[in-house]
């Protein structure tokens, strides 16, 4: 296979792992959310005031935490559009993109709002696919 045919190949299967990451996010399946994540994997939360998480069984607690201020029928959207992938080595890449979270919803009390939020992300191609090793999101532009 051409190189360029393997990269194409390779950045599918990264956005495979977002669109697992959007779909199991919207329907709050917080397994789903953490399973996207190696098992060591880290991510910074901007809601706990940029504190890192790491490893599935943190970050299962606090999507756990997160998804519980929306109500069953909160109709939460998140999509992930990657900017860019660079390849560090052929099992290793950054990732680039913007998070797009909507609607502006009230949920017990708290606005859940809508807008848009860069991201950076180290992702790994283990046996299975690739997986998120850390991400970095930047501050939600509210729309």
């Amino acid at each position: 296979m051409a190189a360029s045919a393997l990269r194409l190949d390779e950045e599918d299967a990264i956005k495979h792992t977002w669109s697992r990451f959007s779909n199991a996010w919207q329907r709050g399946d917080v397994r789903e959310v953490a399973a996207v994540f190696d098992a060591d994997g880290d991510h910074r939360l901007l809601a706990g005031g940029g504190r890192v998480v790491q490893g599935r069984p943190e970050l299962e607690r606090a999507f756990a935490r997160a998804f519980a201020h929306r109500s069953g029928n909160c109709r939460r959207t998140l999509n992930c559009a990657l900017t860019s992938v660079r390849f560090l080595q052929s099992d290793v890449a950054i990732v680039d993109g913007t998070l797009t979270f909507g609607p502006r919803v009230q949920a017990e009390g708290r606005a859940l709002p809508a807008g848009e939020e860069p991201f950076t992300a180290v992702m790994r191609r283990h046996d299975q696919g690739w997986s998120i090793a850390a991400c970095r999101a930047g501050s939600l532009q509210a729309q």
